[in-house]
């Protein structure tokens, strides 16, 4: 495991004056890893508000395997939570040649394991006839970025990325050229995550945006996300207020 600060580390985050151009990038989304046997990735998860890490994860894909006759690799990962606890998860996933998503993600549930697959329920929000993401990224008319950093995003139907810009990523003094790429939610229009991937398809930085809601706090409203975790993680997605609530830092990086 790679040596990850406490507290989230200095970032700074510089648009380039570059032509937009797709990208390719196989990681698994969330999870920051390359479906292939010997793959791994460490990552650190930090919650914006108290600048704290709240998690490090560790993940290696260990073993072939198959799910309804789809062969993929096991994932074991290991999270590290704030509170010292850890949790356990195997994961079933494919990379196909234009394609990256889960088979399948088996639970711990006590004495019994549960598993989880994209025939049994629409896993991770992927269906059984489109699971996962295409694994090159192009720029898109749906997701566009200003040089302000405001987004047009049209919340549409299809649950894919797009590249919206070119950005100098640097963390703790260490500059990357990147490209980057949005995911917004089409389930509920809340939640928008960007990543920044640099040349070698690796994520560096990815950021979870939600809406401007009123937070609440042992049943009281405490006032509107934008209030509590302040301007400079604030952006505007047509023209309504979206705060960075939390960021995950690879080893791509580090």
């Amino acid at each position: 495991m790679k040596n990850f600060p406490n507290t989230i580390p200095e970032i700074s985050i510089k648009k380039l004056d570059k032509e937009l151009a797709p990208v390719v990038c196989e990681e698994l989304g969330g999870w920051f890893i390359i479906p292939k046997l010997g793959e791994r990735s460490d990552f650190a998860v930090y919650d914006t508000l108290s600048g704290d890490r709240i998690a490090l994860i560790e993940a290696e894909a260990t073993n072939k395997a198959i799910v309804h006759n789809t062969e993929g690799v096991e994932i074991a990962a290991k999270t590290l939570r704030a509170d010292g606890s850890t949790v356990r998860n195997q994961i079933i996933a494919q990379l196909s040649d234009i394609r990256c998503g889960f088979l399948a993600f088996i639970e711990d549930a006590g004495d019994v394991k549960k598993y989880h697959t994209f025939y049994d329920d629409e896993l991770a929000g992927f269906d059984v006839n489109e699971y996962g993401t295409e694994t090159r990224i192009s720029p898109e008319t749906f997701a566009t970025r200003d040089d302000n950093d405001n987004y047009a995003i049209n919340f549409g139907k299809r649950r894919e990325r797009a590249v919206v810009g070119n950005y100098e990523v640097t963390i703790d003094g260490k500059a990357i050229d990147t490209a980057c790429v949005v995911l917004p939610d089409i389930s509920s229009n809340r939640v928008l995550i960007e990543q920044y991937i640099d040349s070698n398809g690796r994520t560096v930085l990815q950021r979870e945006f939600m809406d401007d809601d009123m937070m609440m706090e042992n049943g009281m409203h405490i006032g509107f996300r934008s209030e509590n975790y302040g301007l400079s993680n604030t952006i505007r997605i047509n023209g309504n207020n979206y705060v960075c609530v939390a960021v995950s830092v690879t080893d791509s990086v580090l």
